[in-house]
C-alpha cells in the first residue's frame, strides 16, 4: 500500500470534509433564498453532506454517564445554540426596524424567529394561525444534541446484539416524526441522526475508515450509486421506486467520508489547507452563518438574483462574510471564556 493511501486516526482527520460541507450549507442556502432556481437536488447532497457530518461525530464518541453526556453536549453544543439565537433575534430586530422604519412590526416578525429558536424548529410552520419560523442551519446542533444521549443510552443499556436493531428502529421513527407540522426542540432529528452516529461508532470498533476496503464493498458502492441514478430518474414514473432510496443511503455516508480521507491525504496545498481550517471551526461557523442567514433581510434580492451570475456573487459574499465572522468569533471566544476563568478564580479566593 502507497503512503498516500494510509490512513491515520488523527484529530483533523476530517476536516477536509468539514470544510467542504459548510461551503456547500452556503451555496444550498443561497438557492433556497431566491424564487428562481431549482434547488430539490441541491438540497438532497447537501442532505447526504450534513449526515455525514453525524457519521463522523458517531466516530469519535466515547460512552460516559448519562448525567456527564447531557453537561458535556449541553456546554459544547447548547450554549453555543443559545448565544447565536441571541445574536439572531438582535440583529433581526435592528435590521428590521431600519428596513421598514416600524418599531412594532420589527418586535413581532423577531418574535416569530426567537418562537421558532426556542421551540427549535427545524421547518418554519404555523401554531394556532401564527407563523413561527424556522432555527434554520441550527437544527443540526439540537439534532446532535439529543442524538449524543441517545447513542449514549443505547451503548450503555442495550444489549450489543440488539443495538443495531434499534438505533434502524429509532433513526426510522424519527424521519417519519421529522415531518409532521411541528417537531420541536430537534428531538426527532435528533432521532433521525441516532442510526448515523451509530454508523461512526461501528466504522471505528470495526477500522472501517482506516483500513482499504475490500473489492466486494467497492462494488456494492458503486453497484448502488448506479441503482440510485436509475430509481431518480425512473421515479417520475414509478414512485414506489423512490421509497428504495432510503436503505442506499446508509451506504453513502460512509463512502463519501472514505473518498475525502483518501483526498485528505492527497491534497497538501493552501486551498485544502484552509478548507481544512474551516472545517476545524465549523460549530464556530454554522453558528455564524445562522446570524448572517436568519437575521439579515437577503429575501429582498429576490427579484435582482435572477442570473447565475449574481447568484455566484452573493453566494461568494455570503461566504466571505461568514468566514470573517468565524475568524471573529475564534478570536475573541478565549479572551471571554479566559476572563469568566479568571472571575470565577477571584470569586472562589
Amino acid at each position: 500500500m502507497k503512503n498516500w493511501t494510509q490512513i491515520k486516526n488523527t484529530a483533523g482527520m476530517f476536516d477536509l470534509l468539514k470544510g467542504i460541507t459548510m461551503i456547500l450549507v452556503v451555496f444550498v442556502h443561497t438557492l433556497q433564498e431566491y424564487s428562481g432556481f431549482d434547488f430539490g437536488q441541491n438540497v438532497s447532497v447537501l442532505g447526504l453532506f450534513m449526515v455525514s457530518l453525524f457519521v463522523i461525530s458517531g466516530y469519535g464518541f466515547r460512552s460516559k454517564s448519562t448525567a456527564k453526556v447531557v453537561v458535556q453536549q449541553a456546554r459544547l453544543i447548547l450554549i453555543p445554540y443559545c448565544v447565536t439565537a441571541i445574536c439572531i433575534c438582535i440583529v433581526h430586530c435592528i435590521c428590521h426596524y431600519l428596513l421598514y422604519y416600524s418599531r412594532k412590526n420589527a418586535v413581532i416578525q423577531t418574535l416569530k424567529v426567537f418562537a421558532g429558536l426556542i421551540l427549535g424548529l427545524s421547518d418554519t410552520t404555523h401554531i394556532m394561525g401564527v407563523e413561527i419560523y424556522s432555527c434554520g442551519a441550527l437544527w443540526f446542533l439540537l439534532a446532535l444534541f439529543w442524538g449524543w444521549i441517545m447513542m449514549n443510552l443505547l451503548v450503555k443499556y442495550v444489549p450489543e446484539k440488539f443495538q443495531i436493531p434499534v438505533a434502524v428502529v429509532v433513526t426510522c421513527v424519527g424521519l417519519q416524526l421529522s415531518f409532521i407540522t411541528c417537531a420541536p426542540f430537534g428531538f426527532f432529528r435528533g432521532m433521525f441522526g441516532l442510526g448515523f452516529l451509530y454508523i461512526g461508532f461501528y466504522c471505528k470498533k470495526h477500522k472501517l475508515f482506516t483500513n482499504q476496503w475490500k473489492t466486494r464493498t467497492k462494488i456494492i458502492i458503486a453497484a448502488s450509486v448506479v441503482i440510485t441514478i436509475l430509481i431518480i430518474y425512473s421515479g417520475k414514473k414509478f414512485q414506489w421506486l423512490l421509497s428504495l432510496l432510503v436503505p442506499l443511503t446508509v451506504l453513502y455516508p460512509p463512502a463519501i467520508i472514505k473518498i475525502f480521507l483518501v483526498m485528505n491525504n492527497l491534497f497538501k496545498g493552501y486551498v485544502s489547507n484552509k478548507l481544512r481550517l474551516l472545517g476545524r471551526y465549523s460549530i464556530y461557523f454554522l453558528c455564524v452563518h445562522s446570524v448572517e442567514g436568519k437575521a439579515l433581510p437577503w429575501y429582498i434580492l429576490d427579484e435582482k438574483i435572477n442570473t447565475y451570475m449574481a447568484l455566484g456573487i452573493i453566494t461568494v459574499l455570503r461566504l466571505l462574510m461568514d468566514c470573517l465572522l468565524c475568524a471573529l468569533v475564534v478570536y475573541v471566544s478565549p479572551i471571554i471564556k479566559g476572563k469568566i476563568e479568571q472571575d470565577k478564580l477571584r470569586q472562589n479566593k
